[in-house]
C-alpha cells in the first residue's frame, strides 16, 4: 500500500510540474453501490446508498484534454434481507481516481466532459450491520477482506461557468474484495460496482 501511495504522489507531482494551469476544488455526492459476484448461487443483493466527498486537482492542457486527479472518501457495499433481519455490508474506502477528460464546449458557459478514470482505493471501514426485531448488532470485517481496491470509472461531467461541476459516473470494480480469504470457493470473485452522482466547485 505504501508503494502505491508513493507512486500516486509522484504522479500528481509530475502533473503539477508538467501543466501550469492548475485549478483546485471540492467534490461530493451520492453513491448507489452493489456487489457483482461470479457465484451463480449468490444471494441477490440490493444497493447500499452512501456518499463520496473529497478534493480535486484539475490540470488543463493547450488542447481540449483535461487531467483531473481526485482523492475521495467513498462508501460502498450492499444490502440483503435474511428472514426478519436486514443486513448491510458496509465498506468505505479512501480512493484516488485520475480522470482523463475531453472538453467539448456545448454553449457559452457550458462544457461537456466525457471521462474515463482508472482508480485505486484502500478500505478503512468494513463491517456487517444486522438490524431486526430481536437483533441490532455489527461485526467488523476489516481484517477479513482484501483492502486494496481498483477499477475504472466511466462518466460525464458538465462544467458550468468554469466553476461548477455536475457529474455522473459508473464505477466498474476489478478487485476481488474477498481476495484469498474465500477458502471454500476459490474461483468466486466479488467486486464493487455502482453509480455515483456528484456536485463539485472549482476555486
Amino acid at each position: 500500500m505504501k508503494k502505491t501511495l508513493i507512486i500516486l504522489a509522484l504522479t500528481v507531482l509530475s502533473l503539477s510540474l508538467a501543466f501550469a494551469d492548475v485549478t483546485y476544488g471540492l467534490r461530493g455526492g451520492l453513491n448507489m453501490m452493489n456487489r457483482d459476484s461470479t457465484d451463480q448461487n449468490a444471494v441477490t443483493t440490493g444497493n447500499r446508498t452512501g456518499f463520496h466527498a473529497g478534493l480535486i486537482l484539475q490540470y488543463s492542457t493547450d488542447s481540449n484534454f483535461i487531467v483531473q486527479p481526485e482523492i475521495l472518501y467513498s462508501q460502498k457495499g450492499f444490502t440483503f434481507k435474511a428472514a426478519t433481519v436486514d443486513n448491510t455490508t458496509a465498506m468505505d474506502y479512501v480512493e484516488v481516481p485520475i480522470l482523463l477528460k475531453y472538453n467539448v464546449r456545448a454553449a457559452k458557459g457550458l462544457n461537456l466532459q466525457p471521462t474515463v478514470a482508472p482508480f485505486v482505493g484502500y478500505a478503512v471501514v468494513a463491517k456487517n450491520i444486522f438490524k431486526g426485531v430481536v437483533i441490532d448488532d455489527e461485526t467488523d470485517l476489516l481484517e477479513d477482506i482484501n483492502r486494496l481496491n481498483y477499477g475504472v470509472d466511466f462518466g460525464l461531467d458538465l462544467q458550468i461557468i468554469d466553476k461548477v461541476l455536475v457529474g455522473a459516473r459508473y464505477q466498474l470494480g476489478l478487485a476481488d474484495y474477498d481476495g484469498d480469504n474465500n477458502i471454500i470457493e476459490r474461483n468466486k470473485k466479488d467486486t464493487h460496482n455502482g453509480i455515483m452522482f456528484s456536485l463539485g466547485f472549482l476555486f
